[in-house]
Parts: C-alpha cells; sequence; structure tokens
C-alpha cells in the first residue's frame, strides 16, 4: 500500500483576532483540504507572520 503524503500552506487572513473562532475556522480548513473521506489531515503549525504585503499592495 502506498501513502501520499503533501504539505501545503494556507494563509488565513484574520480581521479582529479578538472576534475570531481559530479551531472553527482550522477544522473546516482541515475538512476541505480533504482528498477521500478517511484521510488524515493535521494542522503542525500555526504562525503569526504580521502584514504581508501581496503583490497588489504597497
Amino acid at each position: 500500500m502506498k501513502i501520499k503524503k503533501s504539505q501545503k500552506f494556507v494563509q488565513l487572513d484574520v480581521r479582529n483576532w479578538d472576534n475570531t473562532e481559530l479551531v472553527e475556522s482550522l477544522s473546516e480548513i482541515c475538512g476541505t483540504s480533504k482528498e477521500y473521506e478517511n484521510d488524515e489531515v493535521e494542522v503542525h503549525q500555526v504562525v503569526d507572520l504580521g502584514n504581508l504585503k501581496t503583490n497588489g499592495d504597497i
């Protein structure tokens, strides 16, 4: 049996940390990341990267 492992970066934009349901948001991200019903998805790290500037931001 072959086991496929993958890793992905998911950026979660939070406007107000005082009014955020982080657990529910992470649970939803894990649920949508599953390819098959029996897949296991783990969150290894949550990092506050501060304000990221993307290509359109100045």
